[in-house]
């Protein structure tokens, strides 16, 4: 297969997942058919179940982009903040993750997408294992750096699970509530710290 023709596979891959989390954020879950996802990708019903066999399938690779795009967005943006300064505060981390989150509740589906997902994840087996592994590796990151910043006594759990209230705020539109969340963090670290 020639260069050219993967690229034309991912990108129809990415295309695809892309319609799905926009089905998701905007229908509901329950509205995700590989029919639906062919209608709104433009592409044949036939290509949807050529990379997606079923629905879980379709379920869990929609979950793992989105991901993948959070953490690409939050190492671009961390990497930015190196090159300018030669590190970042952890003042500064909270905020790109809280920026990442309004941009995602900004985009009108993503945000909701991913409570939905989060929500139907203890239905399905496969979607909670992808949820857990990227929770655990949230965690490790998040723990490294707030060892390697010197806030040994902070655990990046409580952190993350702030951010998980601070994301459900953003889904109910309770924007005072989501600063709150993001004050409370700041907060927390900063009450911690050795």
């Amino acid at each position: 297969m020639s260069v050219k023709d993967k690229s034309k596979k991912r990108l129809s891959r990415e295309n695809i997942l892309d319609s799905a989390l926009r089905i998701i954020g905007t229908h509901g879950i329950y509205s995700l058919t590989h029919r639906s996802v062919a209608k709104e990708a433009k592409v044949a019903h036939s290509t949807v179940s050529y990379y997606f066999r079923t629905i879980d399938d379709l379920t869990v690779g929609a979950f793992k982009k989105l991901i993948a795009d959070d953490e690409a967005v939050s190492d671009a943006q961390l990497l930015n903040l190196v090159e300018k300064k030669g590190t970042f505060s952890i003042e500064e981390f909270v905020g790109v993750i809280a920026s990442g989150l309004k941009s995602k509740h900004k985009s009108g589906y993503l945000l909701q997408a991913e409570y939905e997902l989060f929500v139907y994840s203890s239905r399905n087996k496969e979607l909670a294992e992808a949820m857990r592994n990227a929770r655990k590796r949230d965690v490790n990151g998040v723990q490294k750096l707030l060892d390697r910043k010197g806030y040994k006594n902070v655990d990046a759990e409580i952190i993350l699970s702030i951010f998980g209230e601070f994301a459900r705020d953003l889904v109910h539109n309770n924007l005072k509530g989501a600063e709150l969340k993001v004050k409370k963090v700041l907060n927390l670290i900063e009450k911690l710290k050795k």
